[in-house]
C-alpha cells in the first residue's frame, strides 16, 4: 500500500479520536450564577446532596412582590461556531421545596445560544412557533441528590436526536449563557442549584468507522488507477 495513504489514515484517526475526547464541558454552580430583579432575600441552604454543598432558595416567593426574577448561568470558553450540547441540572434531595421536579422547584432552562436572549438567534435550527429561541424543561424525571438531563423540549431541534439537545454558537454576539426566569404566578417556594453544559461529539468508534470508510474508498480509487496504468 502507498505509504502516503497509510500516513494519511493514521493522521485522520489521531485527529478524530483527539476531537472526540476533547469536548467542552462546564459546570456553573448556583453561587456563581448572576441573580437580578429580586425583591426579597435570596437564601442559601447547606445541603450535602447539592452540588458544592449548598443551593439557593426563596421561601415565600408568592408574597415577595417580584414581577419576575432571572438566574443567569454564564458560560465561558464555548467552542467557536455552532455545536450541540446537553444541559443537566443538579437537584438536592431535600423535599422541603414542593414536589421534586415540579414547576415550583425546577424550572425551564432558557438558552441564549448566541449570547443574546433574542427570539431569532444565529443557530442552524429554524425553530417553531415563530422563534428559534430554545428552552428545555425538567421532563425526564427527577434525580434527588444527583444530576438530571434537561429536556426533551418543549422548544428544541428534534432533528438532531430526541429533543434533549440545544445549539450553542460560540461565535455569536457574545458568550452563550443559560438562564431561568421565575414568574410571579409560580408557587412558593422556589429553589435552584448548579447546571452542567456538555458538548455532544460522535463516539470515538463512530468516528473511526467513518474515517476508515473514507480511507477505504480512497484506497479503492487508488487501486483502480494503479490497475488502469498497469494494463
Amino acid at each position: 500500500m502507498n505509504r502516503s495513504i497509510v500516513a494519511s489514515i493514521v493522521c485522520l484517526l489521531v485527529a478524530a479520536t483527539s476531537q472526540a475526547f476533547g469536548q467542552f464541558s462546564q459546570t456553573v454552580d448556583d453561587v456563581d450564577a448572576v441573580f437580578s430583579s429580586w425583591n426579597g432575600q435570596l437564601q442559601t441552604a447547606i445541603d450535602a446532596t447539592a452540588y458544592g454543598g449548598s443551593y439557593q432558595y426563596i421561601l415565600d416567593w408568592g408574597n415577595s412582590g417580584n414581577a419576575s426574577a432571572l438566574v443567569r448561568y454564564q458560560l465561558s470558553g464555548v467552542p467557536a461556531g455552532n455545536n450541540l450540547y446537553h444541559i443537566s441540572f443538579s437537584s438536592p434531595a431535600n423535599p422541603t421545596f414542593g414536589n421534586p421536579g415540579s414547576i415550583a422547584q425546577w424550572h425551564i432552562f432558557n438558552v441564549a445560544a448566541d449570547g443574546t436572549p433574542n427570539f431569532a438567534q444565529a443557530i442552524p435550527w429554524a425553530g417553531q412557533f415563530g422563534t428559534n429561541k430554545q428552552w428545555l424543561g425538567p421532563n425526564q424525571g427527577y434525580n434527588p441528590g444527583g444530576w438530571t438531563l434537561a429536556g426533551p423540549g418543549p422548544q428544541s431541534d428534534t432533528s438532531t436526536g430526541d429533543g434533549d439537545v440545544v445549539w450553542l454558537n460560540g461565535s455569536g454576539s457574545g458568550a452563550p449563557y443559560i438562564y431561568i426566569e421565575f414568574q410571579p404566578w409560580y408557587n412558593a417556594p422556589i429553589a435552584f442549584d448548579a447546571i452542567n453544559v456538555t458538548q455532544i461529539v460522535p463516539e470515538p468508534s463512530s468516528i473511526v468507522l467513518s474515517v476508515l470508510g473514507a480511507a477505504g474508498l480512497g484506497l479503492a480509487a487508488w487501486r483502480r488507477r494503479r490497475t488502469r496504468r498497469a494494463s
